[in-house]
């Protein structure tokens, strides 16, 4: 009787814990729905770490931006973007050199074209490593999220120069995205910029090689395809031919694929 009852025991015990274990996941599934209530559990757990708010921006742009209905979309953008960089934010706030939030930041402040905002992030994290100047792309690390602020860095002088007609943006972008394509060889977003530059200054031939180039690096980017097409089809004499072939290689990727960061 004694071990028949002592069993009993330990199968009630069993079915105890593992009620307490599902209870505990469907809690957290819960957590997981809702992005804040997951930055607010994990936050507790772990005040200082800065995956979480980035984290947590990551997942407001993920989840909240999603539905069917339009209107119900572009109403919730403005605070849902602004929830988003308030949680990158926090994260620099905890690192400030965590390159991932700030890349992240940047795209985001360019989006809301707040852009003196958005070059001061990119500055105020790469000083950390060393660049003071555009010209000291050589004393900053290896790293990827370096190179990655760098590039976002030359983005920013490329649409500022275009927007405003402004040739000293356009040359400072130049210069600045040669110089992160020789200190990190095989970064297409780099060529891209000075592909970019070179098309609206009409060196067209220079150019055409300079999206050639990118598309040997990253053949998906939709850009590069439809700006070396524009080329081919502006050219004197126009290859119409090789055009259409570039045309369609662009219609046939997926949206996806649209030039990929």
């Amino acid at each position: 009787r004694s071990a028949t009852y002592s069993a009993r025991w330990r199968k009630i015990a069993f079915v105890c814990l593992v009620t307490l274990n599902t209870l505990r996941t469907v809690a957290r599934n819960e957590d997981w729905r809702d992005c804040r209530s997951l930055w607010q559990s994990s936050s507790t757990a772990a005040p200082m770490n800065e995956f979480l708010p980035l984290g947590l921006g990551e997942c407001i742009l993920e989840h909240s931006l999603q539905g069917t209905n339009k209107d119900d979309v572009l109403a919730r953008r403005s605070v849902v973007i602004s929830e988003a960089i308030g949680a990158y934010r926090s994260a620099l706030h905890i690192n400030p050199s965590y390159g991932m939030a700030t890349v992240a930041l940047a795209k985001l402040l360019h989006v809301e074209k707040q852009y003196e905002e958005e070059e001061r992030v990119l500055r105020s994290t790469l000083s950390l490593a060393g660049f003071a100047r555009d010209s000291d792309v050589k004393a900053v690390g290896g790293g990827r999220e370096w190179r990655d602020m760098m590039i976002k860095l030359a983005e920013l002088y490329e649409s500022r120069g275009a927007a405003t007609q402004n040739a000293s943006a356009m040359q400072m972008s130049y210069e600045l995205a040669s110089a992160v394509r020789v200190r990190y060889p095989g970064t297409w977003r780099a060529r891209m910029v000075e592909a970019n530059v070179l098309y609206r200054a009409g060196r067209l031939d220079e150019a055409a090689a300079g999206f050639r180039a990118v598309l040997e690096l990253e053949p998906r980017s939709h850009a590069a395809l439809n700006n070396l097409g524009a080329i081919l089809q502006q050219g004197n004499p126009p290859r119409l031919q090789e055009a259409l072939l570039v045309y369609t290689a662009a219609l046939a990727l997926p949206s996806s694929a649209a030039d990929p960061a």
